[in-house]
């Protein structure tokens, strides 16, 4: 069984860490045994960082794409900001 070396808590990922880690026969260890470094390469799972609130609650699909929306949009110059450009 191989080592797994992944930056813990592992409920920060949207995966479920050990019904992967069982799935490819690993052994899931903190990263911070490893002097940090987390395991890459193709035998290992790739794993996604769920997106949180400043208040650690979890984002909701919808909330996800209005933010996304939000960040595609040109962002309007306050005026305070455009005095300072002059």
């Amino acid at each position: 069984m191989e080592k797994w070396y992944i930056e813990f808590p592992t409920l920060k990922y949207k995966e479920d860490v050990v019904t992967l880690a069982k799935e490819n026969n690993l052994e899931i260890v903190d990263a911070k045994f490893n002097g940090g470094e987390v395991s890459k390469g193709e035998k290992f799972p790739k794993l996604t960082l769920k997106k949180e609130e400043p208040y650690g609650g979890e984002v909701t699909e919808a909330e996800e794409a209005e933010a996304e929306e939000a960040e595609a949009k040109p962002k309007k110059q306050t005026r305070a900001k455009a005095k300072k450009g002059q």
